[in-house]
């Protein structure tokens, strides 16, 4: 057995798709695989033949964090040849300094591999997707709250105040990993993006103040899909709120001829994890993210 620094993409693709390890975790690798800011592409061989990969990565929206998957033939001991990969990359990478990111679908025996070295479980990502078959019948709406549609942010101070909620809720629910110092300015680009639905992406606010309560988004994927993107509420009170706002987008999807809806519901966000209950009886297998200081592992 030995290591390799390998640039052929093409070899390393071949090698997963051939793999029986677990869709989820052969998609999350050939994902990174694809991400231009890769820093290290590490094989470990038997012979010529590929036994497992190993790669790194950066992300400017989550700049604190190193990227990292890995995937091995499952007819190995995959504790076997996962401990010497590690201590290759920390030779190799000597000054890294960030903690690592690595993610793995549910059922893959990897977890548990990287759990029994010293990784942590950060949070949990369910990404169903739900055939929209007919309309749910509408919640009585309380007439003390408005639901606007992002597209009629048209006032500068009532964008300016979506933003910052919508930022503020994504700060708390990624503080395992929290995003880079960005202005305002990128944050409306990202959340009124081109493929934002805005006339189906919603604001709450209380008619007596005018404050945000919660708000629901959902993206455009294809002519028969959507993803249902950032939600969140100011506490756990305003939960109805997304359950309103949720039926309205489901009955506007079913009437527009959408056939799926999909989305990537993450355990760290309480207000996406309701939604989800609301929306999926079936959510059990998920993508299971941890974390590490590669110094700090128990190799």
């Amino acid at each position: 057995m030995y290591f390799d620094r390998i640039n052929n993409k093409n070899e390393i693709e071949l090698f997963v798709r051939s793999l029986s390890s677990p869709e989820q975790s052969k998609d999350f690798f050939l994902n990174g695989l694809t991400n231009s800011s890769n820093t290290v592409s590490l094989a470990v061989r038997k012979g010529h033949e590929i036994i497992g990969v190993l790669h790194t990565w950066h992300n400017t929206f989550h700049p604190h964090i190193t990227y990292m998957s890995m995937i091995i033939d499952p007819t190995f001991n995959l504790k076997s040849i996962a401990v010497p990969m590690l201590e290759q990359l920390k030779t190799e990478e000597s000054e890294m300094k960030n903690r690592m990111q690595i993610s793995f679908c549910s059922t893959d025996p990897l977890v548990n591999v990287f759990k029994e070295v010293g990784a942590i479980e950060v949070r949990r990502t369910y990404m169903p997707t739900i055939a929209l078959r007919k309309k749910c019948i509408n919640k009585e709406w309380n007439n003390d709250y408005n639901a606007i549609p992002l597209a009629d942010l048209t006032n500068a101070f009532e964008k300016g105040q979506a933003i910052e909620f919508i930022h503020d809720t994504y700060i708390r629910t990624y503080q395992a990993n929290p995003p880079a110092n960005f202005s305002n300015d990128v944050w409306e680009r990202l959340i009124f993006a081109e493929d934002t639905l805005l006339d189906h992406s919603y604001v709450i606010t209380s008619v007596k103040d005018g404050a945000i309560k919660a708000f629901s988004l959902l993206h455009h994927i294809d002519t028969q899909t959507v993803e249902v993107g950032w939600v969140g509420a100011d506490s756990a009170n305003s939960f109805d709120l997304l359950d309103y706002v949720i039926v309205t987008q489901w009955n506007a999807l079913v009437n527009q001829g959408y056939e799926k809806l999909e989305g990537e519901f993450d355990s760290t966000s309480p207000y996406a994890m309701h939604v989800l209950k609301s929306l999926s009886p079936n959510w059990e297998k998920a993508l299971v993210t941890l974390q590490f200081d590669l110094n700090s592992l128990n190799l």
